[in-house]
């Protein structure tokens, strides 16, 4: 990253399972395991479950 610093206008991180395509001009996902949710499980904390 140094080396590109005065080549590069910004720099954005690469979310994981993405690829960068010049053709739309953004992200795009190629890795989608049957297990990968997008979605965050929420539930109450209960200890006495845990």
């Amino acid at each position: 990253m140094k080396g590109l610093n005065n080549d590069c206008e910004h720099f954005e991180i690469f979310p994981p399972g993405n690829l960068y395509s010049s053709n739309t001009g953004g992200f795009r996902r190629w890795y989608n395991p049957p297990w990968f949710s997008e979605m965050v499980p929420y539930a109450n904390y209960e200890p006495m479950i845990l």
